[in-house]
């Protein structure tokens, strides 16, 4: 051992040195400026690396299979001191039969064991994640400009235009306008509503066409040709119509009346600027009038202040000479237009047509 070196012995500590004294294979030394004990490996006094103090070790090999690496962080695996692929027991991975290193990248292609499969209603072809595929509605699917039949559907408040239907049912309010359904058996039915208009724009019926409305089982039936041009409106009847009730044309629309006769009613408690109760919906109707007591002058609105149907016709018989009823020449809403004022009595007679253009009842006929 060289001079001047304190060497363990048996416990005996070695003395520290303010610089590197050793010079022979084998000696030991505790330098005072790193703290470190050394060992002279022939060509240089090598620090000996303890237990706890920290180190940095370079040309070592560290036995998997003898020795456990914790606390390992992406940074201690990079730089220019990373641990090499080559050095790994397991370097890569295999995605679908391919082999891909560790750091590196690929392509992946959809496993086809699994594949997306087009269904009904679709086209294109099925897809494997190999390539792009476009997937489109095909024709078992309703489109808006294709052409389809569509079955068991329900179709709210639609708007049909040129109309070819052979039947149209659940029109809720009307009114409807068919455009041109020419060769075909048009079949309008309406049950809801009270009142229903057909407009006919460019319809011409032949005498094997119907136009059908029903409402509180009656059913109308319009048939033969119908003008092209023409509108008909058709007054259904609020409750269900007797026996002897048909279907009137009043000479602008057709409205429920008494067939084959007029309808009769009394009025004989009448009273000084009193009224006369009217039906609105019949065409045509009688009423037998006379006073409550005495003598007295209607209203000049004497059939009240709602409006019958156009052209109708109400025919008014007195029935006493002591309670008579006087009509007067009233030129207003609802008002009756007379030659002159009138006094019913017994036997006498006179007749009046409502035109709702002028919304006044007109005197056509007395008997005095």
């Amino acid at each position: 051992m060289a001079s001047g070196f304190k060497n363990i012995v048996k416990g005996i500590g070695v003395v520290p040195n303010a610089s590197t004294l050793n010079t022979t294979k084998g000696d030991l030394e505790y330098l005072s400026s790193d703290n470190k004990l050394r060992i002279h490996n022939g060509t240089t006094n090598e620090a000996v690396v303890t237990e706890t103090a920290g180190a940095t070790l370079t040309n070592k090999t560290i036995a998997a299979g003898s020795n456990t690496i914790t606390g390992l962080t992406n940074s201690n695996l990079s730089g220019t001191a990373a641990i090499s692929n080559a050095n790994l027991a397991n370097s890569s991975i295999t995605v679908n039969g391919s082999s891909i290193s560790l750091g590196g990248s690929a392509t992946i292609t959809a496993n086809t064991t699994n594949a997306l499969t087009i269904g009904t209603g679709l086209s294109g072809t099925s897809f494997n994640g190999s390539a792009a595929v476009i997937i489109a509605i095909d024709s078992t699917v309703a489109t808006l400009t294709g052409s389809q039949a569509l079955s068991n559907k329900t179709l709210t408040s639609p708007i049909i235009n040129t109309a070819t239907a052979d039947t149209i049912t659940g029109i809720a309010a009307g009114p409807l306008t068919l455009t041109s359904p020419t060769g075909q058996n048009l079949i309008l039915k309406n049950a809801t509503v009270t009142t229903a208009t057909v407009t006919s724009t460019g319809v011409t019926l032949a005498s094997a066409k119907l136009l059908v409305l029903t409402n509180n089982s009656q059913t109308v039936s319009l048939s033969a040709s119908a003008s092209a041009s023409a509108s008909y409106t058709v007054t259904l009847p609020a409750a269900a119509p007797t026996a002897s009730t048909a279907l009137v044309y009043n000479g602008s629309s057709f409205v429920w009346g008494q067939a084959g006769g007029w309808t009769v009613g009394s009025s004989t408690s009448l009273t000084g600027g009193g009224t006369i109760s009217i039906s609105l919906t019949d065409g045509q109707q009688v009423f037998t009038v006379a006073s409550s007591s005495g003598a007295v002058t209607l209203a000049g609105a004497a059939f009240g202040s709602s409006a019958p149907v156009n052209g109708a016709s109400v025919r008014l018989i007195g029935t006493s000479d002591s309670n008579t009823v006087t009509l007067v020449d009233t030129d207003s809403a609802k008002g009756l237009r007379l030659v002159g004022n009138a006094t019913l009595v017994s036997g006498s007679v006179i007749e009046f047509q409502y035109i709702s253009s002028s919304d006044r009842y007109f005197e056509v006929n007395r008997n005095f």
